[in-house]
């Protein structure tokens, strides 16, 4: 989490970005001098890389496969998903990787603002979805719901409540878990 500091101003942007960073410490997170999610923090890619604390243990009681990515793929300003559609090399490793500690004019850098889709869309959309399922599911999903938390406050709303999207909102709230397998699996659509 970093915001460039205007010399002098200290914005509501900035302020915003020091209080996510006070709950993620409080969490358990470090940062770096300059601000930064420190990548030594253990629980810094918790959610994202296969430690069964979210959406592989939400899959797994499902019982559906997701794709694993390697811990260094999360250290690249390329999408994890840039394997999806660039493939590996041969020995299984991304092939476009612009590391973080690089300087580079390609790729993403992450958000810059509190507004950023990464938060807008993909936490009371993405997130919330996971969640959702955790909970039909019964599955704990700390860094995510924490996601969904954060992102709330920085926000000034709960996306647990404001967000439109749900179980029910895609139609599979009541479905078991053999009627969701045959719907993602089969197509075979029971309402």
């Amino acid at each position: 989490l970093y915001a460039p500091v205007v010399k002098g101003k200290k914005g509501r942007h900035e302020e915003t970005l020091a209080r996510a960073r006070q709950l993620l410490w409080a969490a358990g997170f470090s940062f770096n001098d300059d601000g930064t999610l420190s990548d030594q923090t253990p629980l810094a890619f918790t959610y994202l890389t296969n430690d069964s604390s979210g959406h592989i243990a939400i899959a797994k009681a499902i019982g559906v496969d997701v794709p694993t990515y390697k811990y260094e793929s999360f250290f690249s300003r390329r999408s994890i998903l840039t394997q999806e559609y660039m493939g590996l090399d041969e020995n299984g490793n991304d092939n476009v990787v612009f590391p973080l500690n690089e300087p580079t004019d390609q790729g993403n850098v992450g958000p810059d603002s509190i507004h950023h889709r990464y938060i807008t869309e993909d936490v009371p959309v993405g997130c919330k979805m996971y969640h959702d399922l955790a909970v039909a599911y019964g599955v704990q999903t700390p860094i995510i719901d924490a996601m969904i938390t954060i992102a709330g406050a920085m926000h000034k709303k709960s996306f647990f409540e404001t967000s439109k999207y749900s179980l029910a909102y895609v139609g599979i709230d009541n479905m078991s878990k053999e009627e969701l397998l045959a719907y993602l699996n089969d197509g075979v659509y029971n309402k």
